[in-house]
């Protein structure tokens, strides 16, 4: 049996598009365009993010979301 000690807190897709105010299908956009990394998923095959996670999406949006103001 192996164990993995984790510091950080771990958020479901579902958690991390209510804490972040975007929609799942967004999430999914992110991922299918390669802006982020395949997701690490539990023994379920669920998605599951990080505290850096969640800084690396939100980064990534107000980025493409400023690309997209300054056209």
């Amino acid at each position: 049996m192996r164990i993995i000690i984790m510091n950080d807190k771990i958020f479901g897709a579902i958690q991390v598009c209510q804490i972040l105010g975007i929609p799942k299908r967004r999430l999914d956009y992110l991922h299918q365009y390669g802006y982020l990394d395949a997701p690490k998923k539990n023994f379920a095959g669920h998605r599951i993010y990080t505290d850096d996670d969640l800084v690396k999406i939100k980064d990534i949006e107000l980025l493409l979301n400023q690309k997209r103001l300054d056209k």
